[in-house]
């Protein structure tokens, strides 16, 4: 299945994956948000608010053909 993914400040900066860009990832049926963080070599410690389809979750939330996932590190102090 294929989901978008946005990464924001630092993340996209050294990740690959754009803020202005989504990229497109090819992932199995069933795969989770931490896999797919996994397979883009995105440490869990890097991540503090992980969106699919514009609302909060979390990284053991299971993806769906088409999600849009956003994944913002730890800035300002959150």
């Amino acid at each position: 299945m294929k989901v978008d993914l946005k990464c924001f400040a630092g993340l996209a900066e050294e990740k690959g994956c754009g803020y202005e860009k989504s990229a497109t990832v090819e992932m199995p049926a069933g795969a989770t948000v931490g896999m797919m963080m996994h397979e883009k070599q995105i440490p869990d410690k890097a991540v503090r608010i992980v969106f699919v389809n514009g609302k909060i979750t979390h990284e053991g939330h299971v993806l769906h053909e088409g999600d849009r996932v956003a994944l913002a590190p730890a800035i300002g102090g959150m």
